[in-house]
C-alpha cells in the first residue's frame, strides 16, 4: 500500500513539474508583446502588411491544428478598425454580447462567436489597445476543442505582455 501511496504521490509531483515546465516564452518584437504557448506548439512567424492588413501579425497553432491562434498588431489602425477585417477570407460574426477579460497588462473585449462563412467553427476574439498599440487575437477550433482549451487559452491571455 505504501508503495502505491509512494508512486501516486512521485506521478503527481512529476505531472505538476512538467506542466509548469511545458510553456515556451515568446518575445515578438515585431508586435512589441512577450506571451507563453505550449512548447508542442507551432509557431508561424510574423506577417505584414497586405497578408493581414496590419503592421504585422503572427499565428500558432496546436501540434493537432484543431486549436488555432492568431494575434493582429497595429500601430496605425484603430481597433476597430483592425477588429472589422477578414481574416483570410473568413469573416467573424459579432455577438451582441461581450465580456471583459482583465489581465496583469490588459483590459480585453472578449467575444465568442463563428465564422461567418463556417459556423461549424467556433471563434474567440479578444481585442485590447495600449496607448497607440492595438491588438486583435483570435483563438479558433471546434466547439469541444475550444471548451477543452479554455485553460490554455486563459493561461496564454494572461501571459500577454508589452516588451517594453
Amino acid at each position: 500500500m505504501k508503495a502505491i501511496f509512494i508512486l501516486v504521490l512521485y506521478f503527481s509531483c512529476v505531472g505538476a513539474f512538467m506542466d509548469a515546465q511545458s510553456w515556451m516564452p515568446m518575445e515578438q518584437k515585431p508586435l512589441n508583446l512577450r506571451y507563453e504557448i505550449p512548447y508542442n506548439w507551432y509557431v508561424g512567424g510574423y506577417m505584414t502588411g497586405r497578408s493581414c492588413h496590419c503592421t504585422s501579425g503572427t499565428i500558432n497553432t496546436a501540434p493537432s491544428r484543431e486549436l488555432n491562434m492568431v494575434i493582429f498588431y497595429s500601430d496605425e489602425e484603430h481597433i476597430d478598425s483592425l477588429k472589422r477585417q477578414d481574416i483570410w477570407g473568413y469573416r467573424f460574426v459579432t455577438p451582441s454580447v461581450t465580456e471583459q477579460i482583465s489581465t496583469p497588462y490588459f483590459e480585453f473585449e472578449a467575444a465568442t462567436s463563428r465564422w461567418e462563412n463556417d459556423s461549424d467553427i467556433m471563434v474567440m476574439r479578444l481585442s485590447a489597445s495600449k496607448g497607440d498599440h492595438s491588438y486583435v487575437i483570435y483563438f479558433w477550433g471546434s466547439d469541444h476543442i475550444i471548451g477543452n482549451a479554455r485553460e490554455t487559452i486563459l493561461h496564454i491571455i494572461n501571459s500577454i505582455s508589452l516588451l517594453s
